[in-house]
């Protein structure tokens, strides 16, 4: 959002904003090279069809042992499974209880007890050093 739409002190400025447009056929030029050498291995994920089947069958078998599923890692490595959810579900999809997450129109309650009440839960992540 640009600074002089906001408070003046928040946003970008349009001074700020030009010098980016003035260097962004530079940045897109470093991106296609990277790319190109292959440094981008997220533009290949359309053309991973074998793994997205392995996910599929592994959600629509095992997975669905689970009803938690804990991602470790480090960086921001939990940055596209919250992009994802939040794509993909409505707000606050994890506090909701069962009858809450199937029944997104109804009135439904978040449930404070649904870390005790028993569900199994499996971690995926890189273990500890």
């Amino acid at each position: 959002m640009l600074q002089d739409r906001l408070d003046g002190r928040h946003g970008l400025s349009r001074v700020r904003l030009q010098e980016l447009v003035g260097r962004f056929e530079q940045v897109q030029s470093e991106v296609r090279r990277r790319r190109g050498a292959g440094e981008y291995g997220f533009y290949r994920l359309v053309d991973q069809g074998s793994t997205v089947r392995e996910i599929a069958g592994f959600a629509g078998g095992l997975g669905q042992a689970y009803d938690h599923v804990l991602v470790l890692g480090i960086g921001g490595s939990a940055l596209g499974t919250r992009a994802l959810l939040s794509a993909l579900r409505r707000p606050a999809w994890n506090e909701w209880d069962d009858d809450g997450r199937e029944n997104p129109a109804g009135e439904h309650r978040r449930d404070a007890a649904v870390e005790a009440s028993g569900h199994r839960d499996l971690s995926l992540g890189e273990p500890a050093r």
